[in-house]
């Protein structure tokens, strides 16, 4: 099969652009018919061959669905199946809100079976917040001294998601693990985010007081202190408001459920 050849995919949104040239497939692609199944799995290999050969790395965003199914010249329906095949293969992950971006599957892979291990061993709230506080306060200097512009871009976009979900508990809170991990990255150690991930992932689970809007109000608070100070490259600032942060979810958890620990 040939590759799927795009010079720079833009987002639909370019109306200034041409449609690339990405090779069409037959003739019948929009014909409701079984044989579409047949065609999603082609499809799908040339997305990812094309994701391959771009350059476009973790957090890149395809362009949209009409965009695609127009330049391929197929259904929507046969691209989602594509999309689906490629979600499977841990190649791209789809939010209904933000559209579909390329993902690290052996990344995923990792962090989600890391978070249940330490989601079955049950392991106390306090050990959970006293790990977070040795190794998110390190990451937040290197992340000040290390970011890139990159970095906080995706960083500030998160944060304007993040405010925007605020009404959405569980959109809010997805949100929210992306803002740390991006934190990670952005420290230059690719370990980091296999580490402090799934430490996020179980403190959000162990946390019901993640259900008030007022904590989500005070989360947003803490991240764009912490973004601040990541941004103007100060590693004692960074780590400071790193330290503030999991304070504040200290407290709420106690104000909460006024149980020890």
């Amino acid at each position: 099969m040939n590759a799927w050849r795009v010079g720079n995919l833009i987002s639909e949104e370019r109306r200034d652009v041409k449609v690339p040239n990405i090779m069409r497939v037959s003739p019948g692609a929009h014909s409701p018919h079984p044989a579409r199944q047949n065609l999603s799995p082609g499809v799908a290999e040339q997305i990812e061959e094309y994701i391959r050969s771009s350059g476009m790395t973790v957090g890149s965003k395809l362009p949209g669905e009409r965009f695609l199914s127009r330049s391929f010249g197929i259904s929507r329906t046969v691209l989602r199946e594509a999309i689906d095949i490629l979600e499977s293969k841990g190649i791209v992950e789809t939010s209904a809100a933000r559209g579909v971006f390329v993902i690290d599957g052996g990344f995923q892979k990792t962090t989600v079976a890391l978070s249940e291990h330490l989601l079955r061993e049950a392991i106390p709230l306090e050990e959970f917040i006293d790990a977070r506080r040795f190794l998110e306060g390190h990451i937040a200097t290197l992340a000040a001294r290390h970011r890139t512009e990159a970095d906080l871009k995706t960083l500030t976009k998160n944060l304007r998601t993040m405010k925007a979900a605020i009404g959405d508990a569980e959109s809010f809170f997805k949100e929210d693990i992306d803002f740390h991990t991006l934190l990670a990255r952005a420290s230059g150690n690719r370990l980091y985010p296999v580490w402090l991930e799934p430490i996020i992932k179980n403190l959000t689970v162990m946390s019901p007081h993640k259900m008030l809007r007022a904590v989500r109000e005070r989360i947003v608070i803490c991240h764009q202190d912490i973004l601040s100070a990541v941004e103007a490259s100060n590693p004692e600032a960074a780590y400071q408001a790193v330290a503030r942060h999991i304070d504040q979810y200290e407290q709420d958890v106690h104000a909460f459920s006024p149980a020890p620990l």
